[in-house]
C-alpha cells in the first residue's frame, strides 16, 4: 500500500512568506499495488472491460492507459460514453479506480499515451475513490464526472483539459471531495458559461448538496473556477449546500483568453472569454455548519466579453447572488482582476445574509475591490485592500443594506477613489470603525476611531510568494509585494522553577512573556516532565510532586503562544526556552556542606563520598539532566570510569531531602 496524500499544512516562514500547503481538509487516499493473483483486482485494457465495473466481486479497478471516451450507450454508460457508477462501498471497504501506467506522477505533467482517458456518472454510488484519471479535447459543455445522489465520494488527481466543462455534483449528494485536480482550457475558442467545478442544482426546488470539499486545485481559464449554481433564478428554490469547503485552490485566467472586448485575442487585452474566480448563487441554510471558502488564490480576471456569448460579468474575483447565506471567506488573495468582491443582484430580497468576509488580501484591483448591495447581517472585517481602483471612480460602494459591519480594514493607495453610501441603506444599524488609511479616501460614514497615516503601514510587511501550475511540467513563482503582515514569534525567558522541591510540593513556573508586535499571551503550554517521562502539559504553571519521583530530577519549560496563536516552531522554544531542575536545588534545600565530603574533584576513576547526613541514595545526571547512573551510598568509592569526559552532577537524596554537586571527570 502507498500512502500519497500528506494531511497536515506546511507553513514556511523566512525573509519573504512562502507558502508551501495541502488543505488541512484533505481526504488521505491509500492506493494498493495491483496484483494479479487478487480477485477483487481487475485490470481494464479495453472497452469491454468495462462492464465489469458494477461487478460487486471487483473493488480495486486499476486502468491502463488508452482512450475509452467514445464507447456511445451502453449497459455500462451514458448517451456520451461515460462509464455510469452504480454500485457501493463503505467507509471501511471502498472501491477504487487507479490508473495503472507504472508510475505515480501526477496526470497534468504526463503525456496523453500515459493516460486513460475517460468519464464517470456516479448514480447513487457511494465510497468510490477515483485516482489520477483524465479527459481532454471535448469541447462541448460536457462534465467528464457528474456525481448524482452519491455520496462519500473522491475525486484525486483528476485532469482536464480544453472540455467545455468540469467537475459536477448534483443534487442528493454529501460528503464528496474533490481534490487536487487540474482542470486548464488554453483554446480561447471554448467558453460556454461553465465551470471548473461546480455544485448545481439541476434545476430543482428545494434541494440540498452538503458537506463537499473543494482542495488544492488549479483551474486555469475556465469561465468560472468555482460555482454554486441556481439555474431557477427568479424564485426561492430553498436550496442548501450547507458545509461545503472551498480551501487551498488555485483559479485564474491569463492573456491566453484576453480581447479586445470585440471577440479578437488580445494579451494585453481589458476583457477575457471568462468571468469569475468563485461565483455563488447557493450558499448555507444552516449557521452552525456555514459555507467556508478559505486560502485560496485568485488572479487575471477580466471583464467578459460578450461577443457571440453569454458572458457579461465585469470580471469580478468573487461574485456573490440570490441570497447567499451562512458563509465564511476568509484568508484568500485576489489580485490583478478587474474587480474584487461584489454582492449584488438578489432574487428573493437579499443577495447575502449572516456572512462574514474577514482577513482577506485584494491587491491590484483595476475597478472598485467592494460592491455591498442588498445585504444584512455581513461583516467585512481585518481586510487589506491596497492598490485599488486606479480606473474607477470609487472603491466600494454600499447599497441597501443593514447591520453591515466594515472594521478593522486597512486601505492603501486607492488614490482619489471614494466609498460611496447609496440610497436604501439602514445607517443606523452600520458599524464603520477602525478603519486605516493611507493614500485613500475614507469612507463617507467613517468614524473618529478611524485612522488616516501619512506612512504606507505595509512598508514593513512581507511579500507573499507561492508556486502555481504546480500539476505541470512548468511550475512557477509568484511574487506579491508587501502584503503580509508580519506576526512575530513571541518568546519566553527568563524561566525559573520557584517551590519546595519534595514529593508532595507545588513547584511553580515563572517566565517572561514578550511579543516584537505587541500582542498579549494566549493560552501558552507548559510542559512538566523528567529527562524520560512527560509528567503534565497544560497551561497551568503549578505541578504538584507525586510520590514515587524524589529521587528523580523534574524539569519544566514553556511553549509560548500569543493572542493571534502564533507560536514559534515547537522545536526551537522547547530547546531554547527549556530549564532543567530536580527535587531538590542546593538553593531551596538546607544541608549543610561541612557534613560530607567527595572528593577527588575532577576525577578520573573513582569518586568517594563521605557524609554525616544519612543520604542514602546517589544519581549522576549530564548537563541536560539525564540520569545516566545511580546507586546506593556506601563506604565503596563510585565508579565513574566510563562516563565521557566532561561536566556532571551528583545528586545525594534520601526521602526527605537531597542536594547536587558538581564534578568534572578528566
Amino acid at each position: 500500500m502507498k500512502n500519497i496524500i500528506t494531511t497536515t499544512a506546511l507553513l514556511f516562514f523566512l525573509s519573504t512568506r512562502i507558502i508551501i500547503a495541502q488543505s488541512i481538509y484533505e481526504e488521505n487516499v491509500i492506493l494498493p499495488t495491483y496484483n494479479a493473483n487478487n480477485s477483487e483486482m481487475f485490470l481494464i485494457n479495453s472497452n469491454a472491460d468495462w462492464s465489469h465495473i458494477n461487478d460487486t466481486d471487483k473493488k480495486y479497478f486499476f486502468i491502463a492507459p488508452g482512450d475509452y471516451s467514445s464507447m456511445g450507450n451502453t449497459s455500462y454508460t451514458d448517451f456520451y460514453g461515460r462509464i455510469v457508477i452504480t454500485t457501493t462501498g463503505t467507509a471501511t471497504n471502498k472501491r477504487y479506480i487507479i490508473l495503472h501506467n507504472g508510475n505515480d506522477t501526477h496526470t497534468g505533467k504526463l503525456s496523453r499515451n500515459q493516460l486513460a482517458k475517460v468519464g464517470f456518472v456516479l448514480q447513487n454510488a457511494n465510497y468510490w475513490v477515483i485516482d489520477r484519471m483524465a479527459y481532454w479535447e471535448s469541447p462541448e459543455a460536457l462534465s467528464p464526472i457528474e456525481i448524482k445522489n452519491s455520496d462519500h465520494n473522491i475525486i484525486n488527481r483528476y485532469f482536464i483539459h480544453n472540455v467545455g466543462s468540469g467537475i459536477y455534483v448534483l443534487p442528493g449528494s454529501d460528503y464528496n471531495t474533490v481534490q487536487n485536480c487540474r482542470i486548464e482550457r488554453d483554446d480561447i475558442s471554448i467558453f460556454h458559461d461553465r465551470a471548473g467545478i461546480g455544485l448545481h442544482n439541476d434545476n430543482q426546488d428545494n434541494i440540498s448538496i452538503t458537506n463537499t470539499k473543494v482542495l488544492n486545485n488549479e483551474v486555469y481559464n475556465f469561465v468560472d473556477g468555482f460555482q454554486t449554481i441556481r439555474t431557477n433564478e427568479n424564485n426561492t428554490p430553498n436550496c442548501n449546500f450547507e458545509g461545503t469547503i472551498v480551501d487551498h485552490n488555485h483559479f485564474y485566467i491569463d492573456n491566453t483568453i484576453y480581447t479586445d472586448g470585440n471577440g479578437n485575442h488580445d494579451p494585453n487585452g481589458n476583457h477575457a472569454y471568462a468571468e469569475n474566480g468563485m461565483d455563488f448563487k447557493i450558499g448555507s441554510e444552516n449557521p452552525i455548519n456555514p459555507m467556508i471558502i478559505s486560502n485560496n488564490i485568485m488572479w487575471g480576471f477580466r471583464s467578459g466579453d460578450t461577443t457571440n456569448s453569454n458572458l457579461g460579468d465585469p470580471g469580478a474575483v468573487l461574485p456573490i447572488h440570490y441570497n447567499v447565506n451562512n458563509t465564511v471567506i476568509k484568508n484568500n488573495i485576489s489580485f490583478d482582476s478587474a474587480v474584487g468582491f461584489s454582492i449584488d443582484d438578489p432574487k428573493s430580497g437579499y443577495s447575502m445574509r449572516n456572512s462574514i468576509i474577514k482577513d482577506n488580501i485584494f491587491y491590484n484591483i483595476k475597478g472598485r475591490v467592494l460592491f455591498i448591495k442588498y445585504t444584512d447581517n455581513v461583516a467585512f472585517i481585518n481586510n487589506l485592500c491596497k492598490e485599488i481602483a486606479i480606473n474607477n471612480n470609487y472603491w466600494s460602494r454600499f447599497h441597501q443594506s443593514s447591520n453591515l459591519n466594515f472594521s478593522e480594514n486597512i486601505l492603501v493607495n486607492t488614490g482619489n477613489s471614494e466609498s460611496r453610501v447609496s440610497e436604501g441603506n439602514d445607517l443606523s444599524t452600520f458599524s464603520v470603525i477602525n478603519n486605516t488609511y493611507y493614500q485613500s479616501l475614507p469612507s463617507e460614514i467613517a468614524d473618529t476611531t478611524d485612522i488616516i497615516l501619512t506612512t504606507d503601514p505595509t512598508l514593513n510587511y512581507d511579500d507573499f510568494v507561492f508556486t502555481t501550475d504546480r500539476f505541470t511540467n512548468n511550475p512557477r513563482t509568484i511574487t506579491i509585494p508587501k502584503v503580509i503582515k508580519i506576526n512575530h514569534a513571541p518568546t519566553a525567558t527568563n524561566i525559573m522553577i520557584t517551590g519546595t522541591p519534595e514529593v508532595g510540593q507545588t513547584l511553580t513556573l515563572n517566565y517572561d512573556f514578550s511579543d516584537e508586535d505587541g500582542d498579549t499571551e494566549g493560552q501558552s503550554i507548559i510542559a512538566w516532565s523528567t529527562p524520560t517521562l512527560e509528567l503534565q502539559r497544560g497551561t497551568s504553571t503549578t505541578f504538584a510532586i507525586p510520590t514515587g519521583y524524589c529521587d528523580d530530577t523534574i524539569g519544566a519549560w514553556v511553549h509560548p503562544v500569543d493572542s493571534t496563536g502564533n507560536t514559534p516552531t515547537y522545536g526551537i522554544a522547547a530547546s531554547n526556552n527549556m530549564l532543567d531542575i530536580t527535587c531538590s536545588t542546593a538553593s531551596v534545600v538546607s544541608i549543610d556542606r561541612d557534613t560530607f565530603t567527595m572528593y577527588p574533584n575532577p576525577a578520573t576513576n573513582f569518586l568517594t563520598v563521605k557524609n554525616q547526613q544519612n543520604l542514602k541514595n546517589y544519581s549522576i545526571l549530564n548537563m541536560v539532566g539525564q540520569k545516566i547512573a545511580s546507586g546506593i551510598l556506601n563506604e565503596e568509592p563510585i565508579n565513574i570510569d566510563t562516563l565521557e569526559k566532561g561536566i556532571y552532577f551528583i545528586k545525594l537524596s534520601n526521602d526527605k531531602k537531597s542536594m547536587m554537586i558538581q564534578f568534572i571527570k578528566n
